[in-house]
């Protein structure tokens, strides 16, 4: 966790289209594969964009001071030696001993070619590409900023509790299936909770800006079923919305307090 004003600095690979290494690994190992190929190298090179990356850093409560591009050379004592470690060295292995339709070393001396007549043969170069990202956590707000009170819901704030879970859910873009992204809980059942007690929100001024739902699975056992927050109104302040319902899960007890 960073204190108010900390920095943060973080580097994430470019584009695939923009990573030979990669982008060659990935082609040649998909052609044998007679369906779905693995998509082992469209992860780590599927984080680049740099509005997305500023919006998620916004979003969390970092003030970005620049994002670099940056481009390196990658060596290796030879393109066999690459095309190994491509293979062999990374958890695409797994889906390749799988589902393959040829032997490791097959696949190995393909990409190796393919390397070969981009990078040289021995010793072997390509250029890489990746971004470097320079932010900082915000600065403590102000007293205005963090009027932020934890309260048990009321029936008219459970109308706003779906646009704060989807918007919540954005943050998951990318890394959960975009089928999960717009689903939300049924109103039905945010109104019974809130009627019983489980329902607990977080308010700006009298607006709802997070929400946490209780279950009771049992006697005494409380279980914190869902909790979402606006990103635009994270990170702020001390009290965690998580901290809302009481240990006992007793209806209508809650700890008031400032997110």
């Amino acid at each position: 966790m960073l204190r108010p004003g900390g920095g943060l600095v973080f580097s994430v690979w470019g584009a695939l289209a923009d990573n030979p290494l990669g982008r060659i690994a990935h082609d040649v190992i998909g052609r044998f594969f007679t369906s779905d190929p693995p998509d082992f190298y469209e992860v780590p090179f599927g984080f680049h964009d740099e509005r997305l990356i500023r919006r998620l850093l916004g979003d969390a409560g970092f003030e970005v001071a620049g994002c670099h591009p940056v481009s390196l050379p990658a060596r290796s004592p030879s393109h066999l030696d690459a095309a190994r470690g491509l293979v062999t060295g990374n958890p695409i292995l797994l889906a390749v001993n799988e589902r393959a339709t040829a032997p490791v070393e097959e696949i190995v001396q393909a990409v190796a070619a393919a390397l070969a007549a981009e990078g040289g043969v021995a010793p072997f170069e390509l250029e890489t590409r990746a971004l470097v990202v320079v932010a900082r956590a915000a600065p403590t707000p102000s007293k205005g900023e963090s009027d932020y009170v934890i309260t048990p819901a009321r029936p008219r704030d459970v109308p706003h509790l779906a646009a704060i879970e989807r918007d919540a859910a954005q943050l998951l873009r990318g890394h959960a299936p975009d089928s999960l992204l717009d689903q939300t809980l049924d109103p039905a059942e945010l109104f019974a909770a809130q009627a019983a007690g489980l329902l607990w929100v977080a308010l700006r001024g009298d607006v709802p800006v997070g929400f946490a739902l209780v279950r009771i699975l049992a006697a005494d056992l409380p279980h914190l079923e869902e909790i979402d927050v606006d990103p635009r109104h994270g990170r702020r302040g001390r009290a965690p919305l998580s901290s809302a319902p009481s240990a006992s899960g007793r209806a209508g007890r809650a700890t008031r307090g400032s997110r």
